[in-house]
């Protein structure tokens, strides 16, 4: 769909393999996938990289609906192991005030409170 607003940037999408620049744009990152990946596990802040590639909209997956037996098993994982909780991006936008402004079975999208 990006060439529908090609006058917008895609910061990620799912046709992006993980590829490096050997040039990377002044102010951007060499490995925007390694970037992203943490990102992704709360091991670098959102905002950091949000206001580095100027992210205003984000568009992301609705979750999963988990069994039972396996959200028992996580749990029991979480428990015996002291693992933490995951970090879950939707969350943190949601306290940070950002507004859900879309909303369906498969995906929902996020603004900036800008």
């Amino acid at each position: 769909m990006s060439w529908k607003l090609p006058q917008k940037k895609v910061f990620i999408d799912g046709r992006m393999p993980s590829w490096r620049y050997k040039e990377n744009p002044s102010g951007e990152s060499d490995y925007i996938m390694k970037e992203y990946v943490a990102l992704l596990s709360g091991k670098v802040s959102y905002k950091e990289v949000f206001e580095k590639y100027g992210v205003e909209v984000v568009l992301w997956p609705q979750k999963r609906k988990v069994r039972f037996l396996d959200a028992l098993s996580q749990k029991i994982e979480e428990w015996l192991f002291k693992k933490e909780d995951p970090f879950d991006l939707t969350i943190e936008l949601e306290k940070d005030g950002w507004k859900r402004v879309y909303e369906d079975n498969t995906s929902q999208i996020f603004v900036t409170p800008r």
